[in-house]
């Protein structure tokens, strides 16, 4: 009698990253203090990851792969910000530096456009005005 052949076969599936990036839209280096987060998945597996509030900055766009199935190579997922801006334009007495009509703050994202309005004040004719009207939001 012959003896029968066992066959024990081990399978197994490639591991490979996910990796998770923060950039600054405006500069392409990732934002102080916001580590990337590296995930190790099974291939074949499902994978989702997920934006960041980030203090002092806005969400503006993605690299459109933010969740799917693990393949064999690594994935690169990068969600990108933009830094917040503020402008303030101020309407003063030249001389006396007294508020002449109400502050208009406008809130935006670094490097993107604004523009500031000269007021019509009454009692008040125009003058100068000092610093840019228009431009790119500051860093």
């Amino acid at each position: 009698m012959t003896p029968e052949l066992i066959t024990v076969i081990y399978e197994y599936r490639k591991l490979s990253n996910v990796v998770v990036k923060y950039i600054d839209e405006n500069t392409g280096v990732e934002i102080p203090g916001v580590d990337e987060i590296t995930t190790t998945y099974k291939e074949g597996d499902p994978y989702t990851t997920e934006k960041k509030d980030i203090p002092n900055y806005t969400y503006t766009k993605d690299t459109k792969n933010l969740s799917g199935t693990v393949g064999r190579e690594n994935i690169e997922v990068v969600y990108y910000y933009k830094k917040n801006a503020t402008i303030v334009a101020k309407y003063l007495d030249r001389y006396t530096t007294d508020k002449v009509a109400e502050e208009v703050t406008i809130q935006g994202l670094e490097k993107n456009p604004y523009t500031t309005e000269q007021k019509t004040v009454s009692g008040y004719a125009y003058d100068s005005v000092d610093g840019n009207t228009a431009g790119e939001m500051p860093s």
